[in-house]
């Protein structure tokens, strides 16, 4: 981001991005803190039963 002009047309989508990407990493560490607090094991599961579920 910092070697892109401020007025690049993919800046907004970048920042966009990003943002999102902040906010699924919080996600995933609330989630993992929750489980880690009620003793929850991880469980094997194919990801394609995980994207269509």
């Amino acid at each position: 981001m910092e070697t892109l002009a401020p007025d690049h047309p993919a800046r907004q989508f970048l920042l966009d991005l990003q943002g999102a990407a902040e906010r699924c990493a919080s996600k995933a560490s609330g989630l993992l803190s929750f489980s880690a607090r009620h003793g929850t094991a991880p469980v094997r599961a194919p990801f394609e039963s995980l994207a269509r579920d």
